[in-house]
Parts: structure tokens; sequence; C-alpha cells
């Protein structure tokens, strides 16, 4: 196959997706050790009884070690298709007109290639199931709401499986080796992402108008609903979505938006739970719904189950003073 059938070159692309990769992943890492900070400052001040939230420790492990894994397998083959053995007779199995470097990553049989696609295949669930937990806690662990969620994510990892064997089968490009497998894959974690995000923000908004006929002085509003939306939908469906149209078009600057979304799943989940957990003490308006995985506790003095958490103890009781049948004689 021609190296000019799809533009831009293939060893080009690759090589401006591993840079990219690479800052992203150190970015990723920074907000990972800033996330367990957090988590860990929230559970003292909180005196919970698990020094760290179980359930996002775990996500942010697993994150990491597909993220990470991604990015080594991109510099192995990186380093098979640049670094060449000394020898100037050498040249990989290949038609005459590639590059080394084009043979290498033609290749999508070789075991990197396979476990580079596994990992991203592993990430997309991570983060789809990460929003669909997200989904599933701020509706109060309402199942009915992530049924469709669940059985999208499980689409999703069969899609994935589907295109992970393809690859240990392939003998010819991508493009044809995955068909519509691959489209598969990335239409179904768009749309539960989409899916998710609106379904959080919905409750959010319902939360809010809930608050202020309460009287409880709530500056969340939209704006919340607004910094949700970048930080999942706007974000992270955006890559996908150019992904799935650079691979539906040809075009192989799908591997860069492709290496680009692995270590963007990780930053979203790290500044969400990062922004979500932060504890000040002097911010007095209402935070983003919790992820805490701890039973409801019960309390003399409270206001209608809410999403939202009021920082101020004693704001909350003095509105809650103003309530019908609570004012003080």
């Amino acid at each position: 196959m021609s190296s000019s059938v799809h533009l831009p070159r293939l060893d080009g692309s690759q090589l401006v997706a591993l840079i990219l990769e690479t800052l992203l992943n150190g970015y990723f890492h920074i907000l990972l050790i800033q996330c367990l900070r957090v988590l860990y400052q929230r559970s003292k001040v909180t005196r919970d009884k698990y020094i760290f939230n179980w359930p996002l420790v775990l996500t942010a492990f697993l994150l990491f070690v597909t993220i990470t894994g991604h990015w080594i397998t991109s510099v192995l083959m990186a380093f098979e298709a640049f670094i060449q053995p000394r020898g100037s007779e050498f040249r990989p199995p290949g038609p005459a007109d590639l590059t080394p470097a084009e043979s290498v990553y033609l290749d999508l049989a070789n075991p990197k290639s396979v476990l580079g696609s596994g990992f991203f295949i592993a990430s997309a669930l991570i983060g789809d199931s990460f929003m669909t937990y997200r989904c599933y806690i701020v509706w109060s662990r309402n199942k009915i709401v992530v049924i469709l969620p669940i059985l999208l994510c499980l689409a999703g990892a069969v899609s994935g499986g589907m295109v992970t064997y393809y690859f240990t089968q392939a003998n010819q490009p991508i493009f044809k080796a995955g068909g519509s497998w691959i489209t598969a894959c990335f239409s179904i974690t768009f749309i539960c992402n989409l899916y998710s995000t609106l379904l959080i923000a919905l409750k959010i908004y319902l939360s809010n108008r809930e608050l202020i006929a309460l009287g409880v002085n709530s500056t969340c509003g939209l704006e919340k609903i607004v910094g949700i939306l970048v930080e999942s939908a706007a974000l992270y469906s955006c890559f996908i979505a150019l992904a799935m149209a650079t691979y539906v078009s040809h075009s192989n600057v799908q591997y860069i938006f492709v290496a680009v979304t692995i270590p963007i799943i990780g930053v979203i989940f790290c500044m969400i739970v990062t922004r979500s957990h932060s504890v000040n003490r002097t911010d007095e308006t209402c935070a983003l719904p919790s992820f805490s995985f701890q039973p409801a506790r019960e309390s003399a003095t409270t206001i209608p189950p809410s999403d939202f958490k009021i920082t101020k103890t004693t704001e909350v009781e003095r509105h809650n003073d103003q309530l019908p049948g609570k004012n003080e004689g």
C-alpha cells in the first residue's frame, strides 16, 4: 500500500501523537497526585472510617495502569519504528514504497500494537463506568437511570474486544481491519458519556431549584452545570467525536486524537474528583455532588434530600428554622 493513500504521513502522525500523549501524561500524573491528596484531606476532615474513598481510588489506580501502559507501548513502538539496527541493508517486511517506520506502524498484529489497543479500550470503559457511577450517586442511587449506560458499557466492552481480536488477525490497514467495530466503539462511548452527563446536569438543575424554593441561598446555578459539561461532555466527547470523524474519513490524524483522548480521560476524572471533594471552609456556596460511597446519615435537623452539600452547617440550620412548622415560639 502506498504511503500517500492516507494523509498526513503515518510515521509523522504517530510521532506527533507520541509527543502530545507524553505531555498530557505528565499533566495527568500531576493531577492524580493532587486528586489523591484532596481525597486524603477530605477523609480527615469528615472523619471517615476509611482513609480513602475506595471506589474512586480504585478507579484512579486502574486509569493510572491503563493510561501509563498505553504510553509505554507507544514509546516501545516508536523505538522499534525509528531506531533501526545498524546496517544499511536492514528493512522490515512490507511494500517497497513504505518507510521502515510506516511498515512497523502498519503491522497491527504486532503484540505492542494489540496491547496498546487493549489499553485504549480499557481506559474508555473505565471512563464510561465512572460516568455511570457518578450518575448513579447524583440520582440518589436510582438504578433505573443507569440501566442504559450499563448496557452501553457492556456493548462497548464487546465491540472493544472484537476490535482487539481483529487486530491480532490483521494483515491490512486499520481502516479495513477494524471495520465497523471501531466506529461502533467510538459511538458507544460517545453516547454513554453524553447521556450520563446530561442526566447529571438535569439533576443538579432540579436540585438547585429545590434549594432556592426552600430559601437556601445557592450560587451554583447554571455556572456549575456549564462547568460539568465542560469537564466531561464538551471535552471528552469532543475528542471522541474527532477521533471517530477522522477514522471514518480515513485520515491518519485519527492516531493523534486517539493518543490524546487516553490521558484526557484521566485528566477529566482527576479534575472532577478534585473539584467535588475539595475542602474549603471559607466557601459558602454549594459544592458539586459528592461521590462518597457511604450510607446516608440521619440528622435531627436536615433539609429534604438533595445532591448538594452546604459547607456551613450553621447556614443550613438557620434556613431549616424558617421552614413551616419549625419556627420558634
